[in-house]
C-alpha cells in the first residue's frame, strides 16, 4: 500500500511542477547599455580626446603645407645640399605626423575600452 501511494506520489508530483508556468526573457544589452547614464559620461570624455587629438593633427598638417610651400617656391633658388636637408626635413615631418596618427588611433581604441569595461562589467553583474 505505501508502495501504491508512493508511485501516485512520484506520478503526480512532475505534473505540479510543469503546469508552473515557466517565463523566460530576452534582454538587448545593447539597449541597455544605451541607457545607461556611464555611456553619456564615457561618450564625451571620448569626444574631447577625439577634438584634442584632430587639432593636433591638423595642427601638423598645417605646419607640414607651410614648410612644403615653402620649400616648392625657394626650390628652385636653393643649392643642391640645402635642398636635399630640406626634402629630408619635409620626410622626416611627415613621418612625425603619420605615426602620430597612428598613436592617436591607438589611443582612442585604448581610452575607449578602457571607459567602456567599467560598463560592460557593471551590466554583466546586474
Amino acid at each position: 500500500m505505501i508502495r501504491k501511494i508512493a508511485v501516485v506520489i512520484m506520478l503526480v508530483l512532475p505534473m505540479g511542477i510543469f503546469a508552473q508556468t515557466l517565463k523566460f526573457g530576452h534582454v538587448s544589452s545593447q539597449e541597455i547599455i544605451t541607457l545607461m547614464p556611464e555611456l553619456t559620461k564615457a561618450q564625451e570624455e571620448l569626444q574631447v580626446l577625439d577634438k584634442q587629438y584632430t587639432s593636433a593633427i591638423q595642427k601638423n598638417n598645417d605646419e607640414f603645407q607651410k614648410k612644403y610651400q615653402d620649400f616648392l617656391d625657394e626650390k628652385d633658388s636653393l643649392p643642391q645640399n640645402i635642398s636635399d636637408r630640406r626634402q629630408k626635413e619635409l620626410q622626416d615631418l611627415l613621418q612625425r605626423s603619420e605615426q602620430y596618427q597612428q598613436d592617436a588611433q591607438q589611443g582612442m581604441a585604448q581610452k575607449q575600452q578602457e571607459l567602456m569595461t567599467p560598463i560592460y562589467q557593471k551590466l554583466d553583474n546586474a
